[in-house]
């Protein structure tokens, strides 16, 4: 079954054009900013984790890694702060073990399953860490488009009342407004990431 499932997603992914690629360099960090990332941050994060949740190649289970938080919290963050600031994301955070999760129609037909990747839970950890220290940061320093919906908080809400403004006000001037939806049956299993 694993074989099969695995044909299937391999045959619908698109590989990234070589002209598409980013010929951009590794960098060595972030030479320009040092990133701390507190004990009392990491202990928080692993507080609040889901001790039902599946855990990740590395086979720390969530539940283990909440019920230790007092006591692994300083480690963590360490090798947390070693992997931000020396640009080096540690191996088994890359690796990734993917479920094939159903969705709908007959369970014998594999596009009907979506591949889930199941990472290292201390990498979410961090990850999220990190995403709320990159956006308090924009949003102190005033550095956030407006138009910037996405990854922010009520983003469903301030996007629909963006969009419901500029509406009425082309329907107030008498203009015309065509709207097209789109949605992209499984872009995530097809695009290559790369080209995003």
């Amino acid at each position: 079954m694993v074989q099969y499932l695995n044909k299937y997603f391999a045959s619908v992914f698109n590989k990234t054009k070589e002209d598409l690629r980013d010929k951009g360099s590794m960098t060595n960090g972030n030479e320009d900013m040092e990133v701390d990332i507190t004990i009392s941050e990491v202990e928080a994060k692993l507080k609040q984790l889901n001790g039902t949740k599946a855990g990740g190649p590395d086979n720390l289970h969530p539940r283990i890694l909440k019920e230790l938080a007092p006591k692994i919290a300083s480690p963590l963050a360490r090798i947390c702060n070693e992997s931000v600031n020396s640009g080096v994301v540690l191996y088994d955070w890359r690796i990734a073990n993917i479920v094939p999760i159903f969705k709908k129609g007959k369970k014998r037909d594999p596009s009907n399953y979506r591949p889930v990747s199941l990472i290292s839970v201390v990498c979410k950890v961090l990850e999220k860490i990190l995403k709320e220290k990159v956006v308090k940061d924009i949003e102190v320093n005033g550095k956030w488009d407006k138009i910037q919906h996405g990854f922010t908080k009520g983003s469903c809400q301030t996007n629909l009342i963006s969009f419901f403004e500029k509406v009425t006000d082309f329907l107030d001037k008498g203009n015309a407004v065509d709207l097209i939806y789109l949605d992209f049956s499984k872009v995530f299993d097809t695009v290559p990431h790369g080209e995003l």
